[in-house]
Formats: C-alpha cells, structure tokens, sequence
C-alpha cells in the first residue's frame, strides 16, 4: 500500500485541505463541493482522491495538479462514505438514500447498484472473492453484513451474529478476514470464506 507524504481533511465548508506531515502546512485546499465532507479517500497508487458530501456528490481529485477530474452524481440524498477497490479501478460509495453504488473510477459510469429497501444501510467495504477482489460487504441496522458480487449482483452470503445495527466494516489487508463493529457494544471479526466467528471483543460502553 502506498503512504501518501500528506495527510488530507474535509471541513463542513465544503473544502478539502492537504496538508504537509511533516511540516504541519496546508498545501492546497481542493474547492468544488458545496456542502459538508463526509468521506475522503487516497487511491491506492497514492495519485487520485475521492471524496463524498452532503451536496450528494462524490468528486475524483488530481493531488499532483488539484484538479477536479470527475464528477459522480446519481444520489438523492447526501453520501457518506466512497472507498477504493484494492486494484483502484473501482469506487464504492453508500449513501442516505439507501443505495449502495459501484463506479468505474476511468469513465465515471456506476457499474452497480445495490439497495436495502426494508433495513438502512450503514457501510460498505471489499474483499476478496475466488482470489480475486470482486466482492463487497454491505451492513445495516438490520445487524446482518450481507457479501454480494459486484459483476453479478448475486448474494454470496450473509453473516449473522451481531444483535443490532452494524456500523462499521473492515477488511484484513488480504481481504480474508472482516471485522465489524455494532451498537450491540461488540467488534466482531469474521472468516470470510466460512462465514464463521473468529474472535469477539466485548466490553465496549457505546
């Protein structure tokens, strides 16, 4: 993984500041959103920054040049959180609206979406699926993570543990491992290819 010499915020005026880590200087600030940050992302080769706002769009950024170089705009409501696939090819957001959407990073076209329609979804992450990262995890407050693949759109699996809303997914750098935390007060971390617990953490007071 790449480790970007600068670290980056989002404020709720809508601007996006790079800042210098070693000097603590803010070296550019990114201007195009018109409403609150909510998700900032580097892309893996360190090259490329996606970021989400309350005005529903997700910008790409240039960080060499500053630029804007694509706008994703089909939300209806405010995104929350866009990540990268680990090959950077594909972004990942979820939204207020209840969708989450896959989009081609080089053309900005959305390849997928994926709605809950009865549960609201809350997160959204990669994994790798038949040794190759073409599958997302969802969770919801439905306390269930439901893994789908991004080409077909078929469930793979739904992991089921947890006994309220699952806020928060993380993957293991190989993408084998998950972990998830919920309002259940609990971290869980999961075998993604059995489906099965590998450790619980408890004792968390919210």
């Amino acid at each position: 993984m790449y480790h970007h010499p600068n670290l980056v915020s989002g404020g709720d005026d809508g601007k996006i500041k790079l800042w210098n880590v070693s000097s603590g200087e803010c070296v550019n600030i990114l201007l195009g959103h018109l409403d609150q940050i909510n998700s900032i992302c580097f892309s893996p080769n360190g090259n490329f920054l996606a970021s989400s706002s309350n005005d529903k769009t997700i910008r790409l950024w240039n960080i060499f040049s500053g630029q804007c170089v694509r706008v994703l705009w089909e939300n209806e409501l405010p995104v929350k959180v866009v990540i990268f696939s680990p090959d950077g090819e594909i972004l990942a957001s979820w939204s207020e609206d209840q969708t989450a959407k896959l989009w081609d990073v080089n053309i900005g076209k959305c390849l997928q979406t994926f709605t809950r329609e009865t549960e609201c979804l809350l997160g959204v992450g990669f994994f790798e699926y038949e040794n190759f990262y073409k599958a997302i995890a969802c969770s919801s407050d439905d306390q269930a993570i439901k893994l789908w693949d991004i080409n077909t759109g078929e469930c793979l699996g739904v992991l089921q543990g947890h006994t309220d809303s699952v806020w928060t997914i993380a993957f293991s750098p190989n993408g084998k491992m998950l972990a998830t935390s919920s309002d259940d007060q609990t971290v869980e971390s999961w075998q993604i290819d059995t489906g099965a617990f590998a450790k619980t953490l408890r004792g968390f007071e919210n």
